[in-house]
């Protein structure tokens, strides 16, 4: 498995000049197809030679390469130092190492340098070009490629000599949630890597024991922890099983998450609101020691609010009702009797029975009358269906009712992640002639200029 992911910058940092003091001098521009003394190539998209005419001008120019060779000749600095020269030879034969050649040279052009200070095809082969120009989407994308096949390295190096390219890579490997720790990173001027030093500290990232890495998706942490436990090693089983048990009761209806093996074993209760219940149980075996006391229900501050006090048995519309309808009639019939008693109704002949049956009509329509206004009264005094008791909303609670249950059927929030891509696409280079310089304004008729720098 890869440990540690090296990308690194070619022009002026594996060698000691910058791409756009290379790509446009004499030596490249005759690896090119169609050269002609004196006359400027797209460096970029025209065709180069063969290999092997590559590396037979390459010898004319600089030699035979051998260990002995002399990098005091004119434009060596063109070619990789003896240091970096053996960290490729070393690294390459690790397969715990990748190495990433992030350029905006070509890959041709990198190959042949290589084949002709030493290196064979097969450690060729296990270089990684990524030549795009855009160096903060390719570091990106291959360290999202990584955790999809689940290959996360637990080092990173990054080498450039240009400042903003620099950047560009190291936000992509912060983006994909590499801490400082875990990267290393170098922006120096060309010819100043120091890559006896990296060789080593590479070497000791291999031989380092690997460390549990945090992944950024946790997705599979369903899991709740509700006391200290002691530590256990990964490779080894426990005594302790723990089976979980959550019901969650929603309004009307009821989701169930059970263990078949669940025994009746101590629990712990988070209650939300009236109608949200958490049960959690934990089941220890009988040789683990149990030494944790009983839990206790715990219920948030909120539900004082939603307990609303029941109505006394005086207060209930039956009997509101009754007593004004039996108040009503008593004191209608007593009306009625009263006023045939006193002669008011002598002339209409109603004697004894009529106030009687008078004194009736009246308490039976007092009673309904006031029957009805009791009921209203009722009514007026109980709370509105629509408004709801007020839940307390402190984070507080709501992370020990809501979010608590979500998680133990293996939810979780939606992070959010800013993929924002860095412009950081260089302008039109200047070529630099021995007998005349283009200005800039020059450079937008020149057709043989190129759009972006090589590095």
């Amino acid at each position: 498995m890869t440990k540690v992911v090296i990308y690194t910058d070619f022009d002026g940092t594996v060698t000691s000049r910058a791409g756009s003091k290379a790509v446009f001098t004499p030596f490249y521009q005759s690896l090119l197809v169609g050269y002609e003394e004196g006359k400027t190539q797209d460096y970029k998209r025209t065709p180069m030679k063969s290999v092997d005419a590559i590396q037979e001008l390459f010898v004319t120019k600089f030699g035979e390469y051998t260990e002995q060779f002399d990098f005091n000749k004119p434009d060596a600095d063109m070619l990789m130092a003896p240091s970096a020269v053996q960290f490729f030879h070393e690294l390459l034969a690790n397969d715990q190492v990748s190495i990433n050649i992030v350029t905006r040279n070509r890959s041709e052009y990198v190959n042949a340098l290589f084949k002709y200070q030493g290196f064979s095809d097969s450690e060729i082969n296990k270089l990684t070009f990524m030549e795009s120009g855009f160096k903060f989407e390719d570091v990106d994308r291959d360290l999202k490629v990584r955790d999809l096949r689940g290959q996360r390295p637990s080092s990173l190096y990054i080498l450039d000599d240009a400042r903003s390219d620099f950047l560009a890579m190291r936000d992509a490997a912060r983006l994909n949630s590499y801490t400082d720790e875990q990267t290393k990173a170098f922006n120096k001027e060309p010819g100043q890597f120091e890559w006896n030093l990296y060789l080593d500290d590479v070497k000791a990232d291999i031989l380092r024991p690997e460390a549990l890495i945090v992944e950024p998706n946790t997705e599979h942490q369903d899991s709740l922890t509700t006391e200290p436990s002691t530590s256990a090693s990964s490779t080894q089983t426990t005594d302790v099983d723990l089976r979980v048990a959550g019901i969650f009761n929603l309004g009307t209806s009821t989701i169930q998450r059970s263990d078949e093996h669940a025994q009746s074993t101590p629990q712990q209760e988070i209650t939300d609101g009236q109608n949200s219940t958490v049960v959690i149980q934990a089941h220890v075996s009988d040789e683990a020691p149990n030494n944790h006391p009983q839990p206790k229900s715990v219920l948030p501050d909120n539900t004082k609010t939603q307990q609303t006090p029941p109505l006394t048995s005086n207060s209930s519309p039956a009997k509101i009702m009754a007593t004004m309808a039996g108040l009503g009639f008593s004191l209608a019939f007593i009306v009625g009797f009263a006023l045939v008693a006193s002669g008011v109704f002598a002339p209409f002949g109603l004697g004894l029975i009529g106030a009687t049956i008078l004194g009736a009509v009246l308490g039976a329509h007092t009673a309904l009358i006031t029957g009805v206004f009791g009921l209203i009264i009722d009514i007026a005094r109980q709370p509105s269906p629509n408004a709801g008791p007020k839940l307390n909303t402190d984070n507080s609670i709501q992370s020990c009712s809501s979010i608590i249950s979500l998680r133990g059927l293996g939810g979780k929030a939606p992070v959010s992640q800013s993929d924002a891509p860095v412009a950081h696409f260089p302008g039109v280079l200047l070529v630099e002639h021995s007998s005349k310089e283009y200005s800039t304004a020059d450079q937008s008729t020149s057709p043989t200029l190129e759009s972006f720098k090589p590095d």
